[in-house]
């Protein structure tokens, strides 16, 4: 066990070594470096400076605003979904990085959806000038900042290979997720909310466990992304499950004092 780690390492430090961008995207818009960092530290200022000047001022409601933003990115996910599980099947489902043109379909897909994190922007945009700064915590900033520039990484130096698993689960469990705002933005609530948490943990449990694969088996030219999607998986999965016991820890407590109220007064 210690001489395959050792090597996976060496392995992986020969990665880091070799990595070099993608010609074929690198080149495409928003993958500048520069322009990405500015984008991400932009969308961080303008969540701080947004909540000072919103204390001052009325909260929007922007119904019809969020039944459209989160009508389409139910629409776009279900379409990378689709699109995803079709260009892994023209190429190979899982193995290394299929280079030039034959692969150029799934770099594509994957490409519309590291452009989606920055759409996903307008969610906490939305929330700023709602003043729902209740949802606007250290996780849901994290999440869409770090996100974005982790997918930039994939993009510009490996879109595609085994890459393409996670962006098709976290689709997936954007499909709901959306699809639960549309429904809740219309006053319709679906009582399988509460799986929607277990869900995004379960996918994060799933990339941290192929970041450990990656790092042991899978192709060397994506082993040093592979495990930087592994760790920083890891550190969602920290935040989320944080998230998710104190929110039950929340919900069991508002139950009890109900119960305890509604047993005082008979």
């Amino acid at each position: 066990m210690t001489t395959a780690f050792m090597s996976s390492l060496q392995t992986l430090y020969r990665s880091i070594q070799e990595i070099v961008p993608d010609e074929r995207t690198m080149n495409w818009p928003m993958m500048d470096f520069k322009l990405m960092a500015i984008t991400i530290t932009a969308y961080v200022l303008i969540v701080v400076i947004g909540k000072e000047i919103m204390k001052n001022l009325a909260p929007f409601e922007l119904k019809f605003l969020r039944i459209v933003h989160n009508g389409l990115l139910t629409l776009a996910n279900l379409y990378i979904c689709v699109e995803l599980i079709r260009q892994a099947a023209l190429t190979q489902w899982i193995g290394p990085l299929v280079r030039g043109s034959e692969g150029l379909g799934l770099d594509s897909v994957l490409y519309w959806y590291y452009l989606s994190k920055y759409w996903e922007f307008m969610d906490t945009f939305i929330m700023v000038l709602r003043k729902s700064n209740q949802q606007i915590s250290f996780l849901h900033v994290y999440h869409h900042a770090s996100v974005t520039a982790i997918w930039w990484c994939n993009m510009y130096y490996y879109p595609g290979g085994e890459a393409w698993p996670s962006a098709f689960l976290n689709s997936f469990v954007h499909v709901w997720m959306y699809f639960y705002y549309f429904l809740a933005t219309m006053n319709i609530y679906p009582s399988w909310k509460k799986y929607l948490t277990q869900l995004q943990i379960s996918q994060l449990s799933f990339f941290c466990i192929q970041g450990v694969l990656i790092f042991f088996f899978c192709h060397k030219d994506f082993r040093f992304i592979g495990v930087l999607n592994g760790i920083y998986a890891f550190s969602v999965l920290l935040l989320f499950v944080n998230f998710y016991k104190k929110s039950y820890a929340e919900i069991s407590s508002k139950k009890n004092l109900k119960e305890a109220s509604k047993e005082k007064s008979n």
